[in-house]
């Protein structure tokens, strides 16, 4: 029976590594194809349609590949090489939708030549560079030209006392807006820490990880804004609570970093928590002592966190519970009447 047992699992596994081979070269398709823009002096319209549509195609294809690519993890002898073609897969694509990202914007501050209204050098296109020549001054009285950029109103709100310290600026308070992912907006007066809380949980039917940002005035006051989310439904072939546990810490972690790696304000630090006794276990014991699949997550896991904070946190009170569980509308009137 365990022989019958290891055939079907190669079966399977060999079924989804061809269909992860589709993805990969969809990927490569659009990778072809914005070689070929990269040439051009500028985009037509019908070029700039086309590259939308095939950015929104690729978007959708990074679900498709996480969901096979999950399935193969738990699957595979050789967990190491399957997280390597995960980050190589990934890489790739957050890479090349820069490059689209960047030529669409391109395209829109400077007209294709021959588009009415732009031959690419008009004053207008000059005036949409997001920046500006400024003369500063350093402490020798010389001045230097720099450029300061204009097209990130969220970054231009922080200013971080270590700025001050070497411009030698005065520090005032002073009402302001402050925008962040997905649009989400606090008003700050004054100085405050930034802390990202992670939570984790994991049910039979999915796991997932909720992510916060949490502000600290001078005056201990806090504010607590949601940034992101993500889940994802548990495997079809059984496994145990734990083991699931372990696979929402997991993509806590991950979710986690990308969250840091978007952000552009400094985080002075980022606390995770899990209402999982066994996985707090895991990440406080010596891998070597695991098993091979617990080792391998447990240890991307320190490495990623390695400085931060796991904790635990009571599952009444782990907002996690929501993405792993789900809730019924009747809940969502209640919380919000």
């Amino acid at each position: 029976m365990a022989n019958n047992s290891d055939k079907i699992d190669n079966s399977e596994l060999k079924l989804l590594i061809k269909k992860r081979g589709s993805c990969k070269a969809q990927l490569t398709q659009f990778e072809t194809f914005l070689s070929r823009l990269d040439g051009c002096d500028g985009l037509s319209e019908l070029l700039k349609t086309e590259l939308g549509i095939r950015m929104k195609k690729i978007e959708l294809l990074q679900s498709d590949f996480d969901k096979l690519q999950c399935e193969i993890e738990l699957l595979s002898d050789n967990v190491d090489e399957a997280y390597a073609d995960r980050d190589q897969f990934e890489s790739k694509l957050f890479r090349l939708l820069s490059v689209a990202h960047g030529l669409l914007a391109a395209a829109a501050r400077y007209p294709a030549a021959g588009a009415p209204g732009g031959d690419g050098t008009s004053d207008a296109a000059e005036e949409c560079r997001g920046g500006a020549l400024v003369k500063v001054a350093d402490r020798h009285g010389s001045l230097h030209t720099a450029r300061l950029l204009l097209d990130n109103g969220s970054t231009s709100n922080f200013v971080t006392e270590s700025l001050c310290e070497k411009l030698d600026l005065k520090r005032y308070n002073a009402s302001s807006t402050v925008s962040g992912i997905n649009n989400h907006a606090t008003s700050t007066t004054e100085s405050c820490d930034l802390a990202i809380q992670s939570y984790t949980d994991a049910s039979e039917r999915a796991y997932g990880s909720c992510v916060y940002i949490r502000t600290i005035r001078n005056d201990g006051t806090a504010h607590v804004c949601l940034l992101t989310s993500k889940n994802k439904v548990a495997p079809i072939k059984p496994t145990t609570i734990p083991r699931l546990e372990l696979c929402g810490a997991l993509l806590g972690t991950r979710l986690c970093k990308k969250v840091l790696d978007s952000l552009t304000v400094k985080i002075d630090q980022c606390y995770y928590w899990s209402d999982s006794t066994i996985v707090l276990g895991w990440l406080n014991t010596a891998t070597s002592r695991l098993e091979r699949f617990v080792r391998n997550r447990v240890n991307e896991i320190q490495e990623s966190t390695a400085g931060d904070t796991w904790s635990y946190v009571p599952s009444k009170q782990n907002p996690a519970d929501l993405v792993s569980r789900g809730a019924s509308d009747h809940f969502f009137i209640s919380e919000m009447s």
